[in-house]
Order: structure tokens, then C-alpha cells, then sequence
């Protein structure tokens, strides 16, 4: 697939399409699905019956030269069909954002049918926009970890070795206290921060695309921020990033968060880290391959205010040992196990045990908890290995009160 060398944000721009019985150019400043109406609506019909694939009706009404302003099944039947021949994921038949600047590429190219699929200017094989389920524009709140800040979707075969992000808005380098890539609830980065010219850029990805792949941008909220956090307001943008050999230079805005005070946030806090065989300040250990079961790391949880949500973790594991020393990796809440086994990721280089609790989350209610992370050691003699905790958001524990992550 090719990459894209002009971004249009659908979200705010509408895509600009030129009819075959008129060069008046069609504007489209919102997504449109099945019932919706009004004159764009008739503006995407006749767009569609431009081309034989995917009109919207051969006949009566919808067909060329009868356009209607209400979107019917027959319309989101054209639109799905449309997505599928121009290579536009997902073929929902939604027209929205990813639509619209697909549709605004190929008028840019005079080559809006194009007998099948089109593909917009190539400069390289992996192309970006601004994802579908980009998080609209709210509040985030002082103290806050993993805030979601913006949503990219990558889309062609290759590999991003690094992206440069854009902060504005009312807001510092001293606003985010750390700023993270994540892939669903898996950290792909460790936490970066804004330099005083409001950029990052995060090298050494390494991060697959094949077809297309979606990463959030997350951000840890500095407490204290402008007081208690009220009048700050901080956009996130992608602007740049490396594919391979390829060096884009793309400009893809998410929406304005504004800050909010963190006073109502209940809090969480661990105490206590220690093996089970080790116990309080032992560093060094030792276990016997075969062992099953083995607690490789634990700490305490203190949670306060109000029952709060364990919806994800992501541990560390470092040392000589191969990657594949440990299985049946299982979390533990009080000595019960919780959710499914770990998945093993890279993340910057190092090996992560991560936990995915988020389509059921783990209750813990006010006051004391133990965390437990159980192994079976079933290979690595004369080896080490060490499970770590890296950054207080890798602990993702959620307020539902406020509807935030805690750091």
C-alpha cells in the first residue's frame, strides 16, 4: 500500500469532490450514515454515481440524475461498497472521517473511479490519519494517568521505527509528566515528555504494520497544574514519522483537552515490594526450574476514597534468562487469580508480562490488598531473571466516579 503525502482531517475539514454535471466543487463537513439528511447527503449520492462500481441505484430513486438528500440502505450499501473497491477500513458504511479524506485524496489525484481501487500520491509504503475512534474533545484531570489524548491508525506493510508528536494549547513541557504510545492496553513506549519547543520524538519503535495497526497517545497529568489544574488546555499532533527509509513530514491534530482539578480523585498506592521467597529486602532468590506456581513478584495496595477498578498491568522481565523461562504467568488480587495469563510483549527493546482485565474489570475495594504475579519456572538453570514495575501508570487502576485512570 502507499502512504499518503497530504493529510486531510475529516473531522474539520470536509472532503472536496467535483461532479461529473457540474465543476462546482461538493463540500462535506460532517460524517454521514444511514438516516441522516440534508443537501450532502445528495452530494454523496451524486459523487457515488460517478463511477459504474458504486452507485447508489441503476433506477428510480438514488440513481444518477435522481439523487436524494436521505441516507437509505441503499446509500450505505453504495458507501460500504465504495470503501471496500477504494481500500478504506472499515467498510461499515459510515462516511466519516477516514471517508472523506480518502474521497478528498482521490479528487486531488483526477482520478476518482480509477477502475478499482485508488491509491492516493505514494511517497512510501505505510501511510497515517487520524483514527475513527479519535477521543473527542473533554476534560482530563490533574493527577490523572494514561489520559487519552489522540488516536493514529497506520495502514500499508512496513515498519515505524519513530514519530515526532506536537504539543499546543494553553499548556507546558511541564504539563504532561509523562507521555506514552500505547497499542490497546499495552505500553509500547516508556513515558517521554514535551522539550521547551513542544516536541517529542520517540525513536526505535520497531512498531509492524501489515494492513493497518491503531496507536493511542496517553499522557500522565502533572498534578499542581496552573493550581489545581483549571484553565489549561493541550493538543496533541502527530508531525512527523520514519517508515523504513521513508522520512514523512504529515500534520494530524487531535482534539483540545482541557484540564480539570484533581481533588475529587480517589487514590492508590503500593507498598511493600518483595518475593514470596525472598520476603521484605531481599534482592537475590533462588528457585529450581520445574517449580510451579512461584510468586516472581508482590507488593501491597493501599486503595482509598471509594472501590476503585484494576483494568490492566505490564511488568518488566529482565536478566540472562530466556524469554520464554516462565508460563502460566498468572495475576493475583488477594491470593485469587485474576483475569487470563500474560501476554508476552516488547516494549523499547525489553521483554512485558502484560494483563488485559479491561472487558472485566477487577473490584478492589477501600483498604488493604496484596498484588501477586505467579509463575511456573520451566527452564533457565544457572540463569536470572527479574520482574519490575516500571512506571506507576503500568499499574492501570481506574477511578469509575470520575472516569479516569490513577497514577
Amino acid at each position: 500500500m502507499t502512504k499518503f503525502t497530504k493529510v486531510l482531517l475529516g473531522a474539520f475539514l470536509g472532503a472536496m469532490l467535483v461532479a461529473s454535471s457540474s465543476s462546482a466543487a461538493m463540500t462535506w463537513s460532517r460524517s454521514l450514515k444511514q438516516g441522516s439528511k440534508g443537501a450532502d447527503v445528495k452530494n454523496l449520492q451524486v459523487f457515488l454515481n460517478m463511477c459504474a462500481d458504486t452507485k447508489v441505484a441503476v433506477s428510480g430513486a438514488g440513481s444518477p440524475g435522481m439523487e436524494t438528500t436521505y441516507f437509505g440502505p441503499a446509500t450505505k450499501a453504495a458507501v460500504i461498497k465504495w470503501q471496500t473497491l477504494r481500500g478504506v477500513s472499515p467498510q461499515s458504511g459510515l462516511f466519516g472521517p477516514l471517508s472523506r479524506a480518502k474521497a478528498a485524496d482521490l479528487q486531488a489525484s483526477s482520478n476518482v473511479c480509477g477502475g478499482g481501487i485508488v491509491t492516493p500520491p505514494v511517497s512510501g509504503p505505510v501511510s497515517v490519519a487520524l483514527s475513527q475512534d479519535n477521543p473527542a474533545s473533554g476534560s482530563i484531570v490533574a493527577g490523572q494517568a494514561t489520559a487519552d489524548l489522540m488516536h493514529v491508525t497506520f495502514s500499508g506493510s512496513g515498519t515505524v521505527n519513530s514519530v515526532t508528536l506536537q504539543r499546543s494549547g494553553v499548556s507546558d513541557q511541564n504539563t504532561l509528566s509523562n507521555v506514552y504510545l500505547y497499542d490497546g492496553v499495552t505500553r509500547l513506549t516508556d513515558g517521554y515528555t514535551f522539550n521547551t519547543n513542544g516536541t517529542i520524538t520517540i525513536n526505535n519503535l520497531n512498531l509492524a504494520v501489515n494492513g493497518s495497526r491503531t496507536i493511542s497517545v496517553k499522557g500522565d497529568v502533572a498534578y499542581g497544574v496552573s493550581g489545581a489544574g483549571y484553565g489549561y488546555d493541550i493538543t496533541t499532533s502527530l508531525v512527523g514519522f520514519t517508515a523504513g527509509t521513508s522520512v514523512n513530514s504529515v500534520n494530524i491534530k487531535g482534539n483540545q483537552m482541557f484540564i480539570a482539578g484533581g481533588a475529587s480523585l480517589a487514590t492508590a498506592n503500593l507498598t511493600g515490594v518483595n518475593t514470596a521467597a525472598g520476603g521484605p529486602g531481599s534482592t537475590t532468590t533462588t528457585v529450581n526450574a520445574g517449580t510451579s506456581s512461584y510468586t516472581v513478584w508482590r507488593a501491597g495496595l493501599q486503595a482509598n476514597t471509594r472501590t476503585l477498578w484494576l483494568k490492566a498491568a505490564n511488568f518488566r522481565i529482565t536478566g540472562s534468562a530466556p524469554s520464554d523461562a516462565l508460563s502460566n504467568v498468572g495475576l493475583y488480587l488477594d491470593g485469587v487469580k485474576v483475569g487470563n495469563n500474560a501476554m508476552m510483549t516488547m516494549t523499547n527493546g525489553s521483554n512485558y508480562l502484560s494483563f488485559d482485565m479491561s472487558g472485566a474489570p477487577v473490584q478492589l475495594t477501600t483498604g488493604s490488598h496484596t498484588v501477586e504475579v505467579r509463575a511456573d519456572i520451566v527452564k533457565g538453570a544457572s540463569f536470572n531473571f527479574i520482574v519490575s514495575l516500571q512506571q506507576a501508570s503500568d499499574l492501570m487502576v481506574y477511578d469509575p466516579q470520575v472516569g479516569v485512570n490513577l497514577a
